[in-house]
Protein backbone atom coordinates (compact mmCIF):
# COMPACT_ATOMS: atom_id res chain seq x y z
CA UNK A 1 0.00 0.00 0.00
CA UNK A 2 3.02 2.67 0.54
CA UNK A 3 3.90 2.39 -3.48
CA UNK A 4 0.19 3.14 -4.10
CA UNK A 5 0.12 6.16 -1.85
CA UNK A 6 3.20 7.47 -3.21
CA UNK A 7 1.77 7.61 -6.48
CA UNK A 8 -1.59 8.95 -5.37
CA UNK A 9 -1.89 10.82 -2.06
CA UNK A 10 1.19 11.77 -1.73
CA UNK A 11 1.59 13.93 -4.80
CA UNK A 12 -1.96 15.04 -4.67
CA UNK A 13 -1.05 16.35 -0.80
CA UNK A 14 2.26 17.88 -2.26
CA UNK A 15 0.10 19.61 -4.49
CA UNK A 16 -2.18 21.00 -2.48
CA UNK A 17 -4.94 19.02 -4.77
CA UNK A 18 -8.31 17.19 -2.51
CA UNK A 19 -6.74 13.37 -1.84
CA UNK A 20 -8.21 10.57 -4.15
CA UNK A 21 -10.93 8.51 -3.38
CA UNK A 22 -12.87 5.34 -4.67
CA UNK A 23 -15.89 5.51 -2.58
CA UNK A 24 -19.34 4.59 -3.40
CA UNK A 25 -20.69 7.52 -5.67
CA UNK A 26 -17.60 9.74 -5.66
CA UNK A 27 -16.68 9.98 -9.65
CA UNK A 28 -13.38 7.91 -9.76
CA UNK A 29 -10.32 8.88 -10.89
CA UNK A 30 -7.75 5.79 -11.86
CA UNK A 31 -5.76 3.65 -14.25
CA UNK A 32 -6.22 0.17 -14.77
CA UNK A 33 -2.90 -1.58 -15.75
CA UNK A 34 -2.43 -4.71 -17.30
CA UNK A 35 0.73 -5.92 -15.27
CA UNK A 36 1.92 -8.72 -17.50
CA UNK A 37 1.70 -6.91 -20.79
CA UNK A 38 4.94 -6.43 -22.17
CA UNK A 39 5.04 -4.55 -25.65
CA UNK A 40 8.02 -2.98 -27.51
CA UNK A 41 7.84 0.63 -27.70
CA UNK A 42 7.20 2.71 -30.98
CA UNK A 43 6.90 6.08 -32.14
CA UNK A 44 3.17 4.76 -33.23
CA UNK A 45 2.21 4.34 -29.77
CA UNK A 46 3.29 8.19 -28.31
CA UNK A 47 -0.22 10.10 -28.05
CA UNK A 48 2.29 13.37 -27.39
CA UNK A 49 3.27 15.97 -30.10
CA UNK A 50 6.97 15.42 -28.97
CA UNK A 51 8.60 12.58 -30.45
CA UNK A 52 11.69 12.73 -28.97
CA UNK A 53 11.91 9.63 -26.01
CA UNK A 54 14.86 7.01 -24.91
CA UNK A 55 12.58 4.45 -25.25
CA UNK A 56 11.97 2.88 -28.35
CA UNK A 57 12.82 -0.32 -28.90
CA UNK A 58 12.82 -1.03 -25.39
CA UNK A 59 10.24 -4.03 -24.22
CA UNK A 60 8.82 -2.57 -21.36
CA UNK A 61 5.96 -4.16 -19.05
CA UNK A 62 2.50 -2.74 -17.29
CA UNK A 63 0.49 -1.14 -19.91
CA UNK A 64 -2.34 0.86 -19.69
CA UNK A 65 -5.68 -0.81 -20.23
CA UNK A 66 -8.48 1.54 -18.88
CA UNK A 67 -8.07 5.73 -17.68
CA UNK A 68 -10.90 7.72 -16.16
CA UNK A 69 -10.75 11.33 -14.82
CA UNK A 70 -13.89 12.48 -12.33
CA UNK A 71 -15.61 9.60 -13.12
CA UNK A 72 -15.05 9.74 -17.55
CA UNK A 73 -13.26 7.13 -19.26
CA UNK A 74 -10.72 8.83 -21.08
CA UNK A 75 -8.31 6.41 -22.27
CA UNK A 76 -9.36 2.82 -23.20
CA UNK A 77 -7.21 0.27 -25.43
CA UNK A 78 -8.54 -2.13 -27.04
CA UNK A 79 -6.98 -5.51 -28.02
CA UNK A 80 -4.48 -3.60 -30.08
CA UNK A 81 -5.79 -0.01 -30.79
CA UNK A 82 -6.31 3.14 -28.44
CA UNK A 83 -9.66 5.43 -28.03
CA UNK A 84 -8.35 8.56 -26.21
CA UNK A 85 -11.08 11.37 -25.31
CA UNK A 86 -9.92 15.01 -24.81
CA UNK A 87 -12.58 16.67 -22.30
Amino acid sequence: MAAVAKLTVEPARAMGLPLPTLKVGAPATLTVVEIARTRTVTPAMIFSKSRNTPFFGWELSGWPLLTMKAGQVIFHRGDDHARISRT
